[in-house]
């Protein structure tokens, strides 16, 4: 029997000691001082992959339409609607309130559209565009105010394009007295 079998081969192979391999490949783990030879004033490495905070998703980013400008209660939606100022162009109706108090906060929105305007898809494709209207037009509105949108059912029904919206809005708004910016008209 001189000659070992396959099976006494491999395990003659796995069974290292411990010991004898440390002294091999060094410890497996670092040593209670290994930090002590890193740089003091080391900073972290910049953030990547999903924990890396987006652009879109950080408060700082202007165009953001942000659950703090948004009216989610129908009671202050009534408030706005019975005591605020109005104006009306073409098919939109605003109504906007200015809020009290030494921080006002930021001007906020709310939107409604009738069932009778169109079905489902049709209702909120204006409300997309009405809260992209107002996510680039905010700057040019008073600051600290609650707006109510309400569109109007028209007797040309069809798709409404982004641009007459727009215009139907600063329009509106300048009735009620709410803007206080300047858009291309005013340059000329």
């Amino acid at each position: 029997m001189s000659n070992p079998s396959h099976k006494e081969t491999l395990h003659a192979q796995t069974n290292v000691s411990a010991a004898s391999q440390e002294k091999e490949n060094g410890p497996r783990f670092q040593s209670q001082d290994a930090d002590a030879r890193r740089e003091k004033s080391h900073q972290c490495p910049p953030q990547k992959g999903p924990q890396e905070t987006h652009p879109l998703n950080s408060t700082a980013h202007p165009y953001r339409f942000s659950r703090l400008e948004r009216i989610t209660r129908d009671k202050e939606i009534a408030r706005v609607l019975n005591d605020g100022a109005r104006g009306v162009n073409g098919p939109l109706s605003v109504a906007w309130l200015a809020r009290t108090g030494p921080h006002p906060g930021p001007r906020r929105l709310a939107i409604r559209v009738p069932r009778e305007l169109d079905e489902a898809v049709g209702r909120n494709r204006v409300r997309r565009l009405l809260r992209e209207i107002f996510r680039h037009e905010k700057f040019n509105l008073r600051s600290g105010t609650d707006l109510v949108v309400r569109v109007r059912p028209s007797p040309r029904r069809g798709r409404t394009a982004l641009a007459d919206l727009r215009n139907a809005f600063r329009a509106a708004c300048r009735e009620a007295g709410l803007w206080e910016g300047r858009d291309a008209r005013d340059l000329q």
